[in-house]
C-alpha cells in the first residue's frame, strides 16, 4: 500500500532532529562569540539573571589589575610550544 503523503507522523521525526541540530548550532556560535571571558557574559548574567543591571567586575576596576595579571594573561600555555 502506498504511503500518505499528507501523514504528519512521517515527517515530525526528521524535522525535530533538524529544529534540535539547528538550536544546537545557534547556542555553539553563541558561546563561540560571546566566549566564556568576555565582558558581555558578565552584563548579560547582571541584567537577565540577578536583573539588578549591576555588573560585578573582577577585578573591579581597570586600576587594580597588575603588571603581574597581564603577564599571567598572555603568558604562554605550553613553553616549549614555538612556532620557529
Amino acid at each position: 500500500m502506498a504511503r500518505d503523503r499528507f501523514n504528519s507522523d512521517d515527517y515530525t521525526g526528521p524535522l525535530k532532529r533538524l529544529l534540535l541540530a539547528v538550536l544546537i548550532l545557534c547556542l555553539v556560535g553563541l558561546f563561540l562569540f560571546w566566549r566564556i571571558d568576555s565582558p558581555r557574559v558578565e552584563r548579560f548574567r547582571a541584567q537577565v539573571i540577578d536583573k539588578d543591571r549591576n555588573p560585578k567586575w573582577s577585578p573591579p576596576s581597570s586600576e587594580a589589575v597588575t603588571t603581574a595579571d597581564v603577564e599571567a594573561y598572555f603568558a604562554p600555555a605550553d613553553p616549549d610550544l614555538s612556532f620557529d
